[in-house]
């Protein structure tokens, strides 16, 4: 016990030395003088001076921790400011809580004023963009989609995406995404394209597809922007887009419904466009213990916007007719009528059909056999709709079965079949990869079959087609 207290005491007379720790010294690169820094210090362990303030900062400032907190307020699609205004304070507050001042210091050390974060953004922006395009030049085809559009700013903006392949997978992305300064017209356009390609070495011949809508700046038979992409690249084929094809199939009403349609608008309009009138209908939805308290605004431009505007419409409607009995006004007459609800509840159900459609075919992925399936397993629902109609069966549209449910001029019979299962029913009889997966199990379930099998008269395979192998 002597000894090892002994041993104990001469090894505490013993001086100990502490083990030093790894010091990393990040090098000054000539690079960063775009972004607005000047090499200070020394060479063994060298610095970045701001050009603009004079500030010298830490050698470890030169860590690209910037970037990652500019990664994430470009994510969050929040102001530049907010990484120097509250990330850095609320990382500094908790660095030193948990772990002292030594590592808030360091954290505070880290550069985020905003156009610090600008440049971040822009820089990996760039970088993106640059693997973009090597991907591109490296496929051996590539398909456009483009479309134009103005903003709430009256800015004209091109908006294109590309589909191209890599590693034997079609993959989209956004190209890019320009401001039209003047007119947006078909040379316009074409201009704005061919500025990019040219700037970025983009081949056209290698372009093998257009996508857009139907304007005549578009699909002009002389000089709209697909008939130019074409003298430039022949291979290339123009495909009208579904989604449009779509919303203009759906603009055509019977004059009835286009004037409930129009009576809708103005009903939303009355109540919106007046700021007192939109604060008093809320209160009345409130007191009223509705599901919701505002009516949406309808926008043409948007084309799942009459569907939504219709539903919460119908949704309000004793709301509705309350306020607007209350204004004196003359639309309440018509929340009064079965006829009028019962179309409003039908315009409800179609365009919420249409939007679940239209939103089916969007999506990264999507191609022209799975929109041209799901297209054509709708068609047949409007045929087995429009037969279940004529017998008097509305369980399809709930909000128009709702409403002739209420009322005690129809009797509703019930149904023989779930529609939910013929629906169901109809879109499987239409998905083209559902008939080659069958087909293919039919094939493998046939093929283990001897050559030239006969089957008895009553077996269950008396009806399967054989295959002589």
């Amino acid at each position: 016990m002597d000894r090892f207290l002994k041993r104990k005491a001469d090894l505490g007379d013993r001086p100990v030395q502490a083990k030093a720790s790894k010091c990393v010294v990040r090098k000054y690169d000539a690079e960063y003088i775009k972004f607005g820094f000047i090499r200070a210090g020394t060479e063994i362990k060298p610095k970045a001076q701001c050009v603009e303030c004079g500030e010298i900062l830490s050698n470890e400032a030169l860590k690209p921790s910037n970037y990652m907190v500019a990664a994430r307020v470009a994510r969050s699609k929040k102001a530049f400011t907010i990484a120097e205004e509250l990330i850095l304070p609320s990382a500094v507050d908790m660095c030193r809580e948990l772990l002292g001042d030594a590592a808030a210091t360091k954290i505070q050390s880290i550069p985020l004023s905003d156009d610090t974060v600008a440049r971040r953004i822009v820089d990996m922006s760039d970088d993106i963009e640059c693997q973009l395009v090597e991907r591109i030049k490296a496929s051996p085809y590539f398909a456009i989609q483009l479309d134009e559009s103005t903003d709430i700013s009256n800015a004209a903006l091109l908006l294109v995406f590309v589909r191209y392949c890599m590693d034997s997978n079609l993959c989209e992305d956004l190209l890019f995404c320009k401001e039209l300064p003047t007119r947006t017209g078909a040379d316009n356009v074409m201009h704005c394209l061919d500025e990019y390609f040219t700037e970025k070495g983009l081949d056209w011949k290698y372009c093998s597809g257009i996508c857009t809508d139907g304007a005549a700046a578009m699909t002009g038979k002389h000089r709209g922007v697909v008939k130019q992409i074409q003298e430039r690249a022949p291979a290339a084929k123009w495909t009208h887009c579904f989604l449009h094809r779509e919303s203009l199939a759906t603009k055509q009403m019977s004059p009835e419904l286009h004037e409930v349609m129009n009576i809708a608008v103005k009903t939303v309009n009355y109540i919106k466009k007046n700021a007192l009138n939109s604060r008093c209908f809320a209160a009345l939805c409130e007191r009223l213990d509705a599901d919701h308290l505002q009516l949406l605004y309808h926008s043409e431009i948007r084309w799942l916007s009459r569907g939504c505007v219709l539903n919460r419409l119908f949704e309000l409607r004793k709301e509705v007719h309350t306020f607007l009995e209350e204004q004196r006004s003359p639309l309440a007459e018509h929340y009064t009528d079965d006829q009028f609800c019962a179309k409003l509840a039908y315009l409800s159900d179609i365009f919420d059909q249409l939007n679940q459609l239209n939103v089916s075919m969007q999506g990264r992925n999507s191609t022209v056999f799975l929109v041209s399936d799901k297209i054509e397993g709708f068609k047949k629902k409007l045929i087995l709709w429009n037969r279940r109609v004529k017998e008097g069966r509305f369980d399809m549209f709930p909000h128009l079965s709702e409403t002739l449910e209420a009322s005690s001029h129809v009797n509703i019979s019930n149904m023989a079949l779930s529609t939910v299962l013929e629906n169901e029913l109809m879109e499987l009889s239409a998905d083209s990869s559902l008939k080659l997966q069958l087909t293919q199990r039919a094939i493998k379930f046939l093929l283990p079959l001897p050559p030239h099998t006969y089957v008895s008269q009553g077996s269950p395979l008396e009806n399967v087609p054989l295959l002589c192998v």
